[in-house]
């Protein structure tokens, strides 16, 4: 796979030194960690995590409905979004192939 970028920019590219990446990795560990421990105390029904941040109005109660939905109507955002991800990758690979897409990126670039 060749570089898309010029060649100035692609000789300047480098990996983050050692002394930053430790402590990036430590707290994205850290953050995973935690966001699983204590996730069922900010989230869900009958929680307090937030206290009173958070208010319904009771008009707006129909919200609660979306607590009760199937998995997989819970799970179209992320499903479409994996779509959108591997169709960009895809174009993104695939541009120079076709002229078609090239006029649109260009476009879409130049605004």
């Amino acid at each position: 796979m060749s570089p898309r970028g010029s060649r100035v920019n692609t000789s300047l590219a480098h990996e983050a030194p050692l002394a930053m990446m430790v402590p990036l990795i430590i707290l994205g560990f850290g953050s995973i960690f935690v966001g699983y421990c204590f996730k069922d105390v900010i989230i869900g029904m009958g929680t307090t995590g937030l206290g009173n941040a958070v208010f319904v109005q009771p008009e707006h109660v129909s919200q609660i409905n979306g607590e009760f939905l199937s998995p997989l109507t819970k799970m179209i955002p992320v499903i479409l979004s994996l779509t959108g991800a591997a169709t960009a990758v895809l174009l993104y690979f695939n541009t120079p192939k076709a002229p078609y897409i090239r006029s649109i990126v260009i476009f879409l670039s130049n605004k």
